[in-house]
């Protein structure tokens, strides 16, 4: 994640990673400390994804411990402002990780949460605005919020719903949605997976910023990345399908841009920057 003053930003989800462009480490923040007798009790800031605000804040996402917000405001150097996104104690069980976050060159924060067929959207000053309901049929909610121990069940389980997993707010005034299709989507097509951890690919929807559906229940293999400042729709293109063919082949990088008409918005209202 690239910050308004050209330095890198990471995680690794109890710190932050500041870099040069150069890849010099310039600085770390320790965001949690996590207590060895149990990995549930990481006091602080679990920042599982983040972006960088138009000022510059970093924002994080990923459960706080012991107060269970969701999204974390830092300054452009680390230093912690507020949390905001206050989480259900009963989400904060769920054994999926899988949260996204997209700050758009307004300041509005959109991100989702696996468990949740919905887009939260909140302001750069914490204050909560209006979300996007997911409204197609494809969503199925986990029959239990808690996962399996073991790994194999656990994947077998993860594909009996379809969980939430990235969203991205773009120039032109839409909000997309994307779920792990899991079991709806095994007849179409596996999608590739360095870890083999689930099959089916993926459903996209579509929305403008006010939650009218636009497109919905779009089918694809590849995994979304990101929304790029001039509104291209990055893809991993999955190997052995027509648009990377090549049988056990690399990902290649795909880049796409939406059938729609602009919706009108105003003034340039997001970017995104993984």
């Amino acid at each position: 994640m690239e910050s308004k003053d050209g330095l890198l930003v990471t995680t690794s989800m109890a710190y932050l990673f500041i870099y040069d462009t150069l890849g010099s480490l310039k600085k770390v923040v320790e965001q949690g400390n996590v207590r060895a007798q149990n990995l549930k009790e990481l006091w602080g800031h679990n920042i599982e994804r983040l972006d960088v605000a138009p000022g510059g804040e970093i924002v994080g996402i990923g459960v706080g411990y012991p107060n269970h917000n969701l999204l974390h405001l830092y300054t452009g150097d680390g230093k912690f402002i507020r949390d905001f996104f206050p989480l259900d104690s009963i989400y904060t069980e769920s054994s999926v990780k899988f949260p996204s976050v997209d700050v758009d060159t307004a300041g509005d924060v959109w991100c989702v949460y696996p468990p949740f067929h919905k887009v939260f959207r909140y302001g750069i000053n914490g204050s909560r605005k209006k979300e996007i309901v997911g409204k197609t049929q494809l969503f199925k909610p986990p029959d239990k919020l808690k996962g399996p121990i073991s790994r194999k069940s656990w994947l077998k389980w993860l594909k009996t719903w379809t969980p939430v997993v990235e969203c991205a707010a773009t120039q032109s005034g839409y909000v997309l949605l994307v779920m792990l299709a899991g079991e709806k989507g095994k007849p179409f097509v596996k999608n590739y997976n360095p870890e083999r951890m689930y099959d089916g690919g993926f459903f996209i929807d579509i929305y403008d910023r006010e939650g009218n559906l636009m497109a919905g229940g779009l089918h694809t293999p590849h995994r979304f990345l990101c929304v790029d400042d001039k509104d291209n729709l990055w893809f991993a293109l999955a190997p052995e399908t027509p648009e990377n063919p090549a049988k056990d082949g690399p990902v290649v990088l795909g880049k796409y841009k939406l059938n729609l008409k602009p919706m009108s918005v105003g003034k340039k209202v997001s970017k995104t920057g993984r």
